[in-house]
């Protein structure tokens, strides 16, 4: 038999507490190689519960690591897109520390999270979007979250995540940041394979892109690697970044936003933004510029108000 790395030693709680927190720190501070990215991966996908949609789906999701207040900019975009007809399967989790992740932002917008496979594949025909808690979908990290907490700061697994989608999405937005995890991110999603990847790092560390400033960008096909920089100010006519907050308050930004887009200028060109580098990462728009005018041009639209109340009562039948 094959030895057993490291990663999957300690997925199979085969690891001290201890010796788990310690080697998690160690390779959180020195920074996690590319093999060690890759492995992790193999070992994850490898344990996790899988989802079979019926038809192709994106994800966008960010390996989070912000100090500062954000709003949940990633969901809030898979709801605009599901609205405008692109299918999205978004996985992600509560917030590790701070009650601000993407699911913590779902709950509070009156979204049930705990749905398994068969549900979300129902939810999924309906709306063309579905919410892939990471806690259900990977059940050997659950009990790995005491090791976790008692980190400081992130660990290999927020770099990881958004390569551990269950349903084995083709297209991916990754956000990170910082650039050195950028390179190593499109790397191993190069080497695990990939139709097309798209990573993004803000120049302020915000893992998504910005309009207020230089996005650093690594797009990834099966073949290549290639890097360039944006800057949002070029499209966004001088609208600043929003700030964000808990949960709750972004749940309740976000909310007012669907009732009466125009009150939130801000917010419109972030989700468009957003939306914008996957109208480019589906082909439906020939750069990000491009897509972020045709994404503005549906914000008003009511259909994301729609997408939101149709996966919430979805959601809690």
């Amino acid at each position: 038999m094959p030895v057993k790395s490291r990663f999957a030693q300690l997925l199979d709680g085969e690891c001290s507490p201890a010796d788990s927190v310690s080697w998690l720190t160690e390779m959180a501070h020195r920074g996690e190689t590319v093999d060690e990215i890759v492995d992790a991966v193999t070992e994850m996908r490898g344990r996790m519960l899988r989802v079979r949609l019926p038809k192709v789906a994106i994800d966008l999701c960010g390996t989070g690591g912000f100090p500062g207040s954000r709003f949940n900019v990633s969901t809030a975009t898979a709801f605009f897109l599901a609205g405008i007809g692109i299918p999205v399967a978004k996985h992600g989790n509560r917030g590790s520390r701070s009650h601000n992740g993407s699911f913590d932002f779902l709950e509070a917008l009156g979204i049930s999270i705990d749905l398994g496979s068969e549900k979300i594949g129902a939810i999924f025909e309906k709306t063309d979007l579905c919410f892939l808690f990471a806690r259900i979908f990977h059940p050997a990290v659950g009990r790995l979250a005491p090791v976790r907490q008692q980190v400081p700061g992130r660990t290999i697994f927020n770099l990881i995540g958004p390569l551990c989608n269950p349903a084995a999405v083709p297209l991916q937005i990754i956000g990170t940041t910082s650039e050195s995890q950028g390179k190593k991110l499109a790397e191993a999603s190069k080497r695990l394979g990939t139709d097309r990847t798209i990573i993004l790092v803000a120049e302020d560390g915000r893992d998504e892109i910005i309009s207020n400033g230089v996005t650093h960008v690594f797009e990834v096909t099966p073949r290549r690697i290639i890097s360039y920089s944006v800057d949002g100010r070029e499209w966004c006519d001088g609208v600043s970044y929003i700030d964000g907050g808990d949960a709750v308050a972004n749940s309740k930004v976000f909310e007012s936003w669907l009732e009466n887009t125009a009150s939130h200028p801000g917010l419109s060109s972030l989700i468009a933004l957003n939306a914008g580098v996957a109208l480019y990462l589906v082909g439906d728009a020939a750069t990000f510029s491009e897509g972020y005018e045709k994404a503005l041009s549906l914000t008003s639209s009511t259909r994301t108000l729609q997408t939101v109340n149709r996966y919430r009562e979805l959601s809690q039948l």
